[in-house]
């Protein structure tokens, strides 16, 4: 049983999006428990339906996080803009008389 686990579809989703879950879920829980607290909730049903939509929050949090920050996809789109953006902001910047005197020349 423990050989063929990884082979689970959903436990080898959660697996891979796991640092996600971990950044996502303390911020989650925290506005859940806030609401639970400001809506004066207080009944058992009441926390298993917070605690339900807190951890399908969390889940879907990090999906969209793995999704659009920490994939390798991502990772290189990312990358990519901050070079083209610092590639545009040096040329900007030689442009300024000051500035670009100081800056080294493109070989």
């Amino acid at each position: 049983l423990l050989e063929q686990w990884p082979n689970v579809r959903p436990l080898a989703f959660i697996g891979q999006i796991s640092y996600s879950i971990f950044l996502v879920h303390f911020p989650v829980l925290l506005i859940a428990n806030g609401l639970y607290a400001r809506l004066g909730l207080n009944s058992t049903a009441s926390a298993m339906i917070g605690l339900i939509l807190a951890w399908t929050t969390s889940i879907a949090a990090a999906t969209l996080f793995y999704r659009w920050i920490e994939s390798p996809e991502a990772s290189r789109r990312i990358t990519s803009a901050l070079g083209w953006t610092f590639d545009n902001a040096m040329a900007i910047a030689r442009k300024v008389p000051l500035i670009g005197t100081l800056l080294p020349r493109r070989t």
